[in-house]
């Protein structure tokens, strides 16, 4: 008995020297600086002769990897959902964190956004008719 607490007395400020000892790791933060999106194409959503709303295509530029997104409004322009690249579709729901929907195709994946009884179109709307509703880049102060 005596010997186990002789290894417990020289262990415990062992463990207490290694315990204290403080390591320095090097944490790169991440790049949050501004980055331009702009808007690539852009689709009327109609189903039964009456239009629903619009998807919009954004491209974030990023000088190492460009992001694409799509963004699904309403006809009064409110935010109903989004969808990634992959086709990954989210209800937007305020308050309560977007609700997953899954992966889906386009026409799938809106239908079930706005509800929609009947099939969808997509109809493309030329984003030359709407480029004036680009946000402007800002000049560097």
């Amino acid at each position: 008995m005596p010997r186990c607490l002789f290894v417990l007395a020289c262990l415990l400020p062992a463990s207490a020297l290694l315990t204290s000892c403080e390591t320095s790791t090097t944490v790169i933060p991440e790049d949050y600086s501004v980055r331009e999106v702009v808007e690539v194409e852009r689709w009327e959503v109609e189903s039964g002769g009456k239009m629903l709303g619009h998807v919009v295509k954004y491209e974030i530029r990023d000088a190492e990897q460009p992001q694409q997104f799509f963004r699904v409004t309403d006809h009064a322009g409110r935010w109903v959902g989004k969808a990634t690249a992959n086709g990954r579709f989210s209800r937007r729901t305020p308050f309560a964190g977007d609700l997953d929907l899954g992966v889906l195709s386009m026409r799938s994946g809106v239908a079930q956004l706005f509800e929609a009884v009947a099939p969808v179109q997509l109809k493309p709307v030329p984003v030359e008719a709407i480029w004036q509703k680009q946000p402007k880049k800002q000049p560097k102060r």
